[in-house]
């Protein structure tokens, strides 16, 4: 699901609250009236407790293991791809309905 939408999102924003991020559409191709669903550049944190990047980039876990670590979805303000980071980081978790 995470693919998904790493590959149908809108341009960089400001959301209705001030949050800056993206709008994700899923697995249809991004449009201004697709089902959409908001990420903000919610940051992450290290393992002893600083918070870095809010604002500038947004890090959310996918349900996918890969060892010590796990896959999530990481976002900036010029790109989106898929990562490995290590699961001891505090990345933000979003609720994503799965469609047939």
């Amino acid at each position: 699901e995470l693919d998904e939408l790493n590959n149908n999102r809108s341009s960089w924003t400001t959301d209705e609250n001030g949050q800056v991020g993206y709008w994700f559409s899923g697995a249809s191709a991004y449009t201004s009236d697709a089902h959409q669903i908001f990420f903000p550049a919610a940051a992450y944190r290290f393992y002893y407790g600083n918070t870095l990047v809010r604002g500038i980039g947004g890090y959310y876990w996918s349900s996918r293991p890969d060892g010590g670590d796990a896959y999530n979805l990481l976002f900036t303000s010029s790109l989106t791809n898929m990562k490995t980071f290590h699961r001891a980081y505090g990345c933000s978790v979003r609720c994503v309905q799965e469609t047939d």
